[in-house]
């Protein structure tokens, strides 16, 4: 019963159905593993970060907002909140689909609704990071550091979106 609630359902029957349970399992792990990571790096690379110069070291509250990361931590919060919450959430619905495992189709509408949910979630979240994030690849008289965890934390984000927007089509045939 966990397993099916896992890939989405009853695995007996059309092969289409096993391939897109298989392929909702891959998408779970990196939606887990993005909701982890987004956070995790945002903390330990792009808060508080220190650029040695020849003058007084220089210090940013947050290398992820290039309007106001020399001093605010509001984008490193953001992307850590995001990340956070779309964890929580995960683990709550999934939770939710082992306790209701066995009641007709709720576990794949559980699924679905978080699935959508998340698309949702990370398409905000993506935005506003890409909004904040991108004056700080240059486009401001800051030179701001880390601009390949800050690229990261964009990609993952974006990715994230992509992984829960493929997910809900997904849940769609797996409720068929």
């Amino acid at each position: 019963c966990l397993w099916g609630v896992w890939v989405g359902g009853e695995m007996s029957g059309s092969g289409g159905k096993a391939a897109a349970g298989s392929v909702n399992v891959v998408l779970t792990l990196l939606q887990i593993a993005v909701a982890v990571a987004v956070p995790v790096i945002t903390f330990l690379k792009l808060r508080h970060v220190e650029v040695e110069s020849s003058g007084p070291e220089v210090v940013f509250a947050c290398a992820l907002d290039g309007e106001d990361g020399v001093f605010s931590r509001r984008m490193c919060n953001f992307a850590m909140v995001v990340g956070g919450l779309s964890l929580a959430a995960g683990l709550v619905t999934f939770v939710l689909q082992v306790l209701t495992c066995c009641i007709c189709k709720v576990p794949q509408v559980v699924g679905l609704i978080f699935q959508i949910l998340g698309a949702v979630w990370w398409l905000i979240g993506a935005g506003v990071l890409t909004r904040y994030a991108v004056p700080a690849f240059g486009t401001t008289p800051v030179d701001f550091p880390a601009d390949f965890w800050r690229a990261l934390v964009l990609g993952l984000s974006w990715l994230a979106f992509v992984a829960f927007s493929v997910g809900s089509c997904l849940g769609c045939v797996l409720l068929k």
